[in-house]
């Protein structure tokens, strides 16, 4: 049972350094002349993705340690238990600390941490919708699509820009959204 318990403590340690080590790195510098505005998270949004994505490997460290376990399996369970949650909290962590949306005069592009970015050009913007559930804008072209949260930092930016680049008859679905925008 010790040597389950040290296993899960160690990889509660790995975990905890790897979130902070993602949080602290920071998002990539976008080095582009032509970036209008660069769209990303705000501190507060990123401070909770933080604290949600750590509570779970430091619960479980301390749960591992204060609480008498009868058996190695119901050890086992809860350690994965308590990863599977981990992993769950991180996904938030992975989308508000490596994201950025830069607008520039030709289009918009995604970048993510590790991905390739993802441009579409405001000529090629087929349609601009609105999802309520996810508060999400959806600027779709034949290839591909981006999604730009109504959370990110500089917003109200983003809705300016596609009134002046994009038809109103591709953006009409999403127009209520874009004009509360602030």
């Amino acid at each position: 049972m010790l040597a389950l318990q040290t296993t899960f403590l160690v990889v509660a340690a790995a975990v905890v350094f790897f979130w902070l080590t993602y949080a602290l790195t920071g998002p990539r510098k976008l080095k582009q002349a032509d970036i209008l505005h660069v769209l990303q998270y705000g501190w507060m949004l990123r401070t909770g993705a933080l604290i949600l994505a750590l509570a779970p490997p430091v619960l479980m460290a301390c749960f591992v340690v204060l609480v008498r376990w009868q058996n190695t399996g119901t050890l086992a369970l809860a350690g994965i238990a308590f990863l599977a949650t981990s992993v769950v909290g991180g996904l938030l962590l992975f989308e508000v600390e490596g994201i950025q949306i830069a607008l520039t005069e030709e289009g918009v592009t995604r970048y993510a941490r590790w991905g390739t970015p993802i441009c579409v050009k405001w000529v090629d913007v087929e349609r601009v919708s609105y999802s309520r559930l996810n508060r999400w804008f959806i600027i779709a072209s034949v290839l591909r699509s981006i999604k730009v949260s109504r959370h990110l930092v500089g917003i109200a930016a983003f809705a300016a820009i596609v009134r002046r680049k994009v038809g109103a008859e591709r953006c009409a679905s999403a127009a209520a959204a874009l004009d509360a925008v602030k």
